[in-house]
């Protein structure tokens, strides 16, 4: 099992800068002791505390991480500083680390498509997360969406953001949990690619 000290050990000698006294101290961040391995990948958490320029001390949140450990990368899964219980963030992690990248993909694209279409997609990807990725783009019912690629630090190509063409999800917290995580999950299928 890949453990935390691993992680930082591995990362910082591929020049990730994440795991930096600097980076660490300006985030107020900790890191959590156990790591979450599974089919999805490996998982830990991380609880960030920020305080404000009048000194004014905001609570301590929570985010759950992905090691990209091919690229030495370390991966915000859904949105950085969002969970407000270390539970919630522990579960999350168990959860993403036990779910294949195809099964995630097919839940969170469904967040784009209306509740008659869950499942249905007009180019046949269904959830296949490698056509994703090679087409930069898919087109569940309703709408298209594609991938804006970039690079990682250490020069690995990467998906960087996602647009949607045609339609928006309703939800508009739909639609950031959407982007975050289906770019997560790009970047996962991109690294195991880079082997």
């Amino acid at each position: 099992m890949t453990t935390i000290a691993h992680i930082i050990e591995r990362a910082t000698c591929m020049g990730n800068l994440f795991f930096t006294q600097e980076h660490m101290h300006f985030f107020n961040a900790d890191i959590g002791d156990t790591t979450y391995e599974g089919v999805g990948g490996v998982y830990f958490v991380t609880s960030e505390q920020f305080q404000g320029p009048a000194g004014d001390v905001h609570p301590r949140r929570f985010t759950v991480r992905q090691w990209a450990h091919e690229w030495g990368d370390i991966l915000t899964a859904g949105l950085f500083y969002d969970i407000k219980e270390a539970l919630y963030a522990v579960q999350a992690a168990q959860h993403l680390c036990s779910e294949s990248l195809e099964r995630q993909t097919n839940r969170l694209l469904s967040l784009f498509t209306t509740r008659a279409e869950l499942g249905k997609y007009q180019d046949g990807v269904c959830g296949d997360i490698g056509r994703i990725v090679e087409k930069g783009w898919c087109a569940p019912c309703g709408g298209r969406i594609e991938l804006v690629f970039g690079e990682t630090r250490l020069g690995h190509r990467c998906v960087t953001g996602i647009e949607f063409v045609d339609k928006q999800p309703e939800d508009a917290s739909d639609t950031l949990i959407l982007k975050a995580e289906l770019r997560r999950i790009c970047n996962a299928y991109l690294s195991g690619a880079a082997t």
